[in-house]
């Protein structure tokens, strides 16, 4: 990853002040995962003409109002109509080194939507600015070491696990449901939705440089259709991962890749590229189901800190390769069923005897049932 696509996101996930543009009631969650976190307030700017205070924090009139000359992170809430001049005018007052284009209704909406997308596009590719961008049609970034919450109820402890997300809800429950049922701790997240500048690639290569972080979880929908080259792009990042990436593929039939054009305007991958990903990659393939996401991360990391805890570092610990399960249970009725579930996934549990069966006796010397069962 290059030195100043680095910087940005370094930026965006710690930046030293952010700016809400035209702030109102309606981004109340955010102010909240703000406060939670522990931002600090003297940075962070509302934006809106016609308030003088919203949830007992004071508003700016206009972003010439701002005290900093450069704005590390701004979130753009306006309509789509006025997103345009609205992005000129802010770029041609303030150097801005990072936005969150929260505003939907774009290219995953109708042909006004992408039209509005190219130029948007055209503005952020332009020289003058140097400014990088999430979404738009995304909820935006989540850091606990930054102090960044865009909502409330996300851990502020840091830990070892960092996202990057096509959808902002799941994003949001994987958080907070992995935290209250196995107190999974996060290191960094990012909600991107459709993609226009900032791609997937550059969040893995990010996490994968990132010593904060230690487990990726992927929920990809689709490639941006303003990036020709993603496809290629992230199969040779993905290549070259040298941490876990648990990677859910929502696009994975006929009738959800449907669904990701009016949810992302993404173009997803068909079924035997996907297949071909994940045998030429080291990924781990996530069933669509934010369970499974949340179970796999649980499984990833009790595993890596069991091993850190022990003095091991990331890259020094080996994971299993094989097919073969042993499973030990107390009941030969339970170990049928799991037997069961665990051939249908591709598993394989074997039988032991001879001197296998007589070592494992020596370690587990039960007296009731059988070894073997």
């Amino acid at each position: 990853m290059g030195k100043l696509k680095r910087k940005s996101l370094d930026i965006l996930f710690k930046p030293r002040n952010v700016v809400i543009y035209r702030a109102s009631e309606k981004i109340d969650y955010f102010l909240e995962g703000y406060t939670e976190q522990n931002f600090d307030k003297e940075k962070l700017y509302l934006v809106n003409s016609e308030l003088d205070e919203l949830f007992g924090l004071k508003c700016v009139k206009s972003i010439e109002d701002i005290p900093e000359h450069t704005i590390d992170l701004l979130i753009l809430s306006i309509g789509r109509d006025r997103v345009i001049n609205e992005l000129k005018n802010l770029l041609s007052k303030k150097k801005v080194n990072t936005i969150h284009i929260f505003t939907a209704g774009m290219g995953e909406s109708d042909e006004k939507g992408k039209d509005i997308e190219n130029e948007m596009l055209e503005i952020l590719n332009d020289k003058r600015y140097n400014t990088r961008a999430i979404g738009p049609n995304c909820m935006g970034v989540y850091c606990p070491e930054g102090h960044l919450a865009y909502e409330p109820s996300f851990p502020t402890e840091p830990g070892n696990i960092s996202f990057v997300f096509q959808s902002g809800d799941l994003h949001s429950q994987t958080i907070r449901i992995g935290a209250r049922r196995y107190d999974l701790k996060y290191s960094k997240g990012a909600s991107i939705g459709n993609c226009l500048d900032l791609q997937i690639s550059d969040f893995l290569q990010y996490y994968n440089e990132d010593s904060d972080t230690d487990i990726i979880g992927v929920y990809f929908e689709g490639f941006s259709k303003h990036h020709p080259h993603e496809g290629k792009n992230l199969f040779q990042t993905l290549k070259i991962m040298n941490k876990p990436v648990l990677f859910m593929n929502g696009g994975n039939s006929k009738r959800a890749q449907k669904a990701v054009l009016s949810h992302t305007g993404s173009i997803s991958s068909n079924q035997r590229i996907w297949k071909a990903i994940v045998k030429q990659t080291p990924i781990i393939d996530v069933p669509t189901s934010m369970d499974d996401m949340i179970d796999y991360l649980y499984l990833f990391s009790t595993y890596i800190n069991r091993f850190k805890k022990n003095g091991s570092k990331l890259g020094e610990i080996i994971y299993p390769k094989g097919k073969n399960v042993l499973l030990i249970l107390w009941s030969g009725g339970f170990g049928i069923i799991d037997t069961n579930m665990l051939t249908k996934l591709g598993l394989e549990v074997p039988y032991f005897d001879g001197p296998i069966l007589k070592k494992l006796r020596e370690i587990y010397p039960i007296k009731i049932g059988s070894l073997a069962n």
